[in-house]
């Protein structure tokens, strides 16, 4: 009931609320409405705030009553209190309400909540949960109640339909929208660290997403650490976002779902991120286009994903585009400037189609083993790179190479020496050529300018690149003839069965005359496979045969052959397949760098297995790499990539800096079968012991015993003790001693 009381001109709701609570006052008459009361309130009946109320306890709004907070009114609601909003009840604000800690507004079962022209500042702890019920938010602002503290957000799930207009979110640990159409226009998020902007999770095929804007400097804002602007898993319906500013965050824009169907992403701004997007998924090709990245550490990273990137900017970013286990059959880059930054493109294990860009930053493309880019059929780049235009890193035993055979390509140099120098190829001391000579890169139909191709290689340039003939003048292409060539122009024609066919001859028949365009032939075969017919069973039949065929004549060439049977895998959500196959990398690596790039392949495989749709049961011996959570999973990616770089720096002329005390760094592979390689250091010349030692203390084997002289080196242990015979699975110590120091480090040695 409510009472009014004279002297203090307050209205007092103290039990059930059976009819309308109005207080018609005029401006400042001051009278107050308060819902103060121990007991359970029930307002059943519309009520009308228009001058300032306090509320608090259990509050409940039911049987159709709409409670409305009429602009121009300042309502608090004290710490500890709820309001339930019922089916059919409406709970509207459109003026001042302050919110208190652990304060919970909750709408449920068809009720409805809207803020229009409303300012809201919610308390520590609090936050709004809405299920199956209708909410708008319209030139609102939703925020926290002090500076630089947080609140819990929004939970929104089964809404129908989202609205969220010209309104600001801030503070917030996390905006959480599950199934429900979504409709963001004009609205700016400010995200906390460690708090993600707006998170959507849908399944319906009925459930899109829009998140647009008219106006400028709208989007993800973000201040301190670890932070989310938008997280998205939008599989079996339209994503779509436009014209939106993500700013100062750890990760701007992350997808968390394995699939997409036509989502866009265009005319958007990624200024000052560590990551502008990162996207992961075996079966992701979005449209990303027009949009810019300026001054990220890195604007965007593409695990197996394989988006189209078309016409966007990439300014000042350390890396513009990082790509990882990505195929060329579903998407590219395209049309793109690189300018003013370090990196434009940095890939391992990728096959991406990479056509029409200009690159202008430091290094153009820098390749890690396993990569095999396709800028070749009528790619037309123009490589106008500070330093290198392509440059290779990798391990001893597997190498990363383009395919530039027939891609009227350009390229210039920047710095024709002799004090500088733009090298179109750079080539470190890991890079293996075979014997007989297998020339891994084929340059032909493609200009150089001052007709020179400037390669720097620890061995004969010659055996690394191939160029007997070169296009006239840039942008005049020189069309050949060959084999190779003619199936490229069925390709570009769309005859994808008669180029699939012509590939598969020339890895079948692997005719001296084609040696050098064999790699080039095996991603054009993958590429093709399925466009032409092939189910993902003929490719594992056919990859199978020449896994056979070469692996004593080319095991490099196998290696390859091997990563495109774990994509096909993935093609297939085989996920347990790529597991079995990548365990076997690991646990048998030729080198550390072999052993940790399938470490980071391991990793991706088990996340996208835990973000299908099918959720096949899986299972892995390697169980330390697969992590509790996608956050956790994006660290430890990260350190492994900070690894990659340091072991791919140990094969260049300037070696990691020696410790002041001698070390085990590292072992790789480890877990390891049968062997793993112990990296160690000696800051100045000296004896050292390098000793195997079981769980028990025992001594199994000296590894080393010698004077070693000043600098990084490497010892293999091949799993053997003292009698050469095998020792069994477990816990393994190696210790390093010299001159009154050691260093121990911990291995597992797993059958």
């Amino acid at each position: 009931m409510g009472l009014y009381d004279q002297y203090d001109n307050t209205i007092w709701a103290s039990g059930p609320v059976m009819g309308t609570i109005n207080v018609p006052v005029g401006p400042g008459d001051g009278r107050l409405l308060q819902m103060c009361s121990t007991l359970p309130l029930m307002v059943n009946a519309n009520a009308d705030v228009k001058e300032v109320a306090y509320l608090s306890g259990s509050i409940t709004i039911d049987q159709g009553a709409v409670v409305t907070i009429h602009a121009g009114t300042v309502t608090s609601i004290f710490s500890n209190s709820s309001i339930l909003v019922k089916s059919g009840s409406t709970l509207s604000i459109e003026g001042t309400l302050s919110i208190g800690d652990n304060v919970s507004i909750i709408v449920e079962d068809g009720g409805g909540i809207a803020f229009n022209d409303a300012i809201c500042t919610w308390g520590v702890n609090s936050e709004l949960i809405v299920e199956d019920s209708s909410i708008l938010v319209i030139n609102s602002v939703l925020q926290s109640a002090s500076s630089g503290g947080t609140w819990e957000g929004m939970n929104i799930s089964n809404a129908g339909f989202v609205a969220l207009e010209n309104s600001t979110v801030s503070g917030a640990v996390i905006n959480e929208i599950t199934n429900s159409t979504v409709q963001v226009t004009n609205c700016v998020f400010n995200v906390p660290a460690q708090g993600t902007g707006l998170s959507i999770s849908n399944s319906m095929a009925n459930q899109k997403v829009w998140i647009t804007s008219t106006m400028d400097y709208k989007g993800f804002y973000g201040t301190g650490i670890n932070n989310f602007g938008l997280v998205y898993s939008n599989p079996n319906a339209e994503f779509y976002i436009s014209r939106i500013v993500f700013d100062g965050l750890w990760i701007g824009l992350a997808n968390g779902s394995n699939k997409a169907i036509g989502d866009t992403i265009q005319y958007c701004q990624f200024n000052n991120n560590s990551k502008g997007m990162h996207l992961i998924g075996g079966s992701y090709s979005p449209l990303i286009s027009n949009c810019t990245f300026l001054d990220n550490e890195l604007g965007a990273f593409f695990e197996v994903a394989s988006p189209n990137v078309v016409s966007c900017d990439f300014i000042s970013c350390d890396v513009g585009i990082r790509t990882e286990t990505s195929t060329a059959s579903s998407g590219g880059i395209f049309d793109s400037t690189f300018d003013l930054g370090d990196i434009a493109i940095k890939s391992r294990g990728s096959n991406q189609r990479v056509a029409n860009n200009k690159f202008y930053t430091n290094t153009a493309i820098l390749n890690h083993s396993g990569s095999i880019l396709n800028m070749g059929n009528s790619a037309k780049n123009l490589f106008y790179a500070e330093d290198e235009n392509l440059q290779f890193e990798d391990s001893f035993s597997y190498n990363a190479r383009v395919q530039l055979y027939k891609g009227h390509n350009d390229f210039y140099h920047k710095n024709p020496g002799p004090l500088l120098n733009t090298w179109d190829f750079h080539f470190d001391t890991n890079w293996y050529v075979s014997y007989p000579f297998r020339v891994p890169i084929n340059a032909n139909y493609n200009w150089f300018e001052g007709n020179t191709v400037k390669i720097s290689s620890p061995g004969t340039p010659s055996n690394y690149v191939s160029c007997s003939y070169k296009d006239p003048s840039p942008n005049i292409p020189l069309e050949g003839g060959e084999r190779m060539a003619q199936a490229l122009n069925a390709e570009q024609a769309g005859n994808y069965l008669v180029a699939n066919d012509t590939y598969k001859t020339i890895l079948d028949e692997n005719q001296a005359i084609e040696m050098d365009i064999l790699y080039d032939a095996l991603d054009a075969y993958f590429r093709t496979a399925e466009l032409s017919g092939k189910t993902h069973d003929d490719t594992e039949s056919y990859l199978n045969t020449k896994i056979v065929q070469y692996e004593t004549e080319d095991p490099i060439l196998t290696k390859y052959m091997k990563d495109y049977m774990v994509k096909n895998h993935l093609k297939a959500e085989d996920f347990q397949a790529a597991i079995d196959m990548l365990e076997l990398m690991i646990l048998n690596a030729a080198s550390p760098i072999d052993s940790l790039c399938a470490v980071m392949d391991l990793e991706i495989v088990l996340q996208l297995a835990e973000m299908s749709e099918i959720k096949k049961p899986i299972s892995t011996k390697l169980t330390q790499y697969k992590y509790p959570n996608r956050t956790v999973y994006k660290a430890k990616h990260e350190e492994h990539w900070e690894l990659l770089d340091e072991l791919s720096d140990m094969g260049q002329d300037d070696l990691l800096p020696i410790p002041d005390e001698a070390l085990i760094s590292s072992n790789y592979p480890n877990p390891f079968n049968p062997s793993t390689t112990i990296t160690y250091s000696m800051p100045a010349t000296g004896q050292v012991r390098i000793s195997v030692y079981n769980m028990k203390g025992q001594k199994v084997r000296d590894l080393l015993n010698t004077e070693m002289p000043r600098g990084n080196h490497k010892v293999v242990w091949d799993g053997k003790d003292s009698n050469n015979s095998n020792v069994s699975s477990g816990i393994y110590f190696f210790r390093l001693e010299t001159e009154g120091h050691s260093s121990v480090r911990k291995a597992m040695l797993m059958k």
